[in-house]
């Protein structure tokens, strides 16, 4: 027998699903309450026909509407996103705690106890408050698809944001960056580099491709972006000399590959292990990022420049390198004094100039004038 559109079962669910807008022309999903497919077929017939005659439809046992019921239509909406692989996992992680628990359940309490939970298991901050993010986004969704009630939507965002730290930041000396290279191995040496003398994040570069270089204008196109939006990124001789050095493999589009051709996909290991044959501890991929801002902070570039480069959507990212540019920031109060000097001599020319029009060297002459 065929399916009816609007009738549909879910992994490890028995009982039919249905699928239907309402007056409001929302999508509304919600169980049968029933196994058998001519039982749910009445349901939705029903329910389509309060709807065609514009009444409201009350949502069918919404209490028992479970968080495993709601994750796999979670993650189908969110698989197209950037930190989709994240949230993948974190959803492992929210199933294994709060799977079987009806979202109506939900509380402040139990919620700021799993808070409190993670943090005693060592987790920061914000690794906390980006699995609270998860959950609440979750939850507005079940509520906008009409699986759970306002109620219990306004009961999960009561539960407030932890207090985070203030960002990393850790960067390299000039002789700290010739340790690391001279230890880097040969096919993630020019990945290092690109990353110290560009500021790019390790996914913007692993996903380079040759598409998107341009040595002719000295730019590189990122496409794939943090925050969803392309970037030119300017290069220097070093970056130029490096990327005129790789070898393209002619079956891949992507610049650094493996020695199969393969992009490559993981470097942390090897990373990991460069560094520490360098002595350098406490340092991640990522802070070659803050390494690339922090030279050209102490180098004098301006800070609207730096955050153009590294694509900072807003300028509180791109302020904590005030400090590394004092140079730069005396080159700035020094315009005031500057200025404040050439006016004071064009007053002093200007009380010259005032003091020798009221004091005439005739004193006939003004008696005269008066005459």
């Amino acid at each position: 027998m065929a399916r009816l559109r609007g009738i549909y079962r879910r992994k490890g669910s028995g009982k039919y699903w249905l699928r239907y807008a309402d007056a409001h022309g929302q999508i509304i999903r919600e169980s049968s309450g029933t196994s058998d497919y001519k039982a749910a077929l009445k349901e939705l017939a029903k329910r389509r026909g309060d709807v065609a005659k514009g009444k409201e439809v009350e949502r069918r046992k919404a209490h028992k509407v479970f968080l495993k019921d709601v994750m796999p239509n979670y993650l189908r909406f969110v698989q197209n996103q950037r930190a989709y692989k994240n949230k993948e996992y974190i959803g492992r992680e929210l199933l294994e705690k709060f799977g079987n628990i009806p979202l109506q359940r939900f509380n402040v309490a139990m919620l700021e106890s799993y808070q409190q939970e993670l943090l005693g298991k060592g987790k920061g901050s914000a690794t906390v408050n980006r699995k609270m993010a998860m959950l609440k986004h979750l939850v507005r969704k079940a509520n906008d698809w009409k699986m759970v009630d306002d109620g219990t939507l306004r009961t999960v965002r009561k539960v407030k944001q932890l207090k985070e730290p203030p960002g990393r930041l850790r960067y390299l000396t000039g002789k700290d960056v010739q340790r690391l290279l001279a230890e880097c191995k040969p096919h993630i040496r020019p990945i290092v580099i690109v990353a110290l003398n560009t500021g790019m994040r390790r996914g913007e570069i692993l996903n380079l491709k040759w598409d998107d270089v341009d040595l002719r204008n000295g730019l590189l196109l990122v496409k794939d972006t943090k925050n969803g939006e392309s970037r030119a990124v300017p290069i220097n001789d070093a970056v130029r000399g490096v990327l005129a050095g790789i070898v393209r493999w002619l079956d891949s589009q992507y610049v650094f590959c493996n020695q199969k051709g393969q992009p490559l996909r993981e470097i942390k290991h090897t990373f990991n292990s460069a560094c520490r044959k360098a002595g350098i501890r406490d340092f991640r991929f990522h802070d070659l990022r803050h390494s690339a801002a922090s030279f050209m902070a102490m180098g004098g570039v301006s800070l609207l420049a730096i955050g153009t480069i590294l694509g900072h959507k807003t300028a509180s990212m791109t302020k904590r390198y005030s400090h590394l540019s004092p140079d730069h920031l005396q080159g700035a109060v020094a315009v005031i004094d500057q200025a404040i000097n050439q006016t004071s001599g064009l007053l002093a020319q200007f009380s010259d100039t005032v003091e020798e029009n009221s004091h005439p060297a005739d004193s006939s002459a003004g008696v005269t004038a008066r005459n």
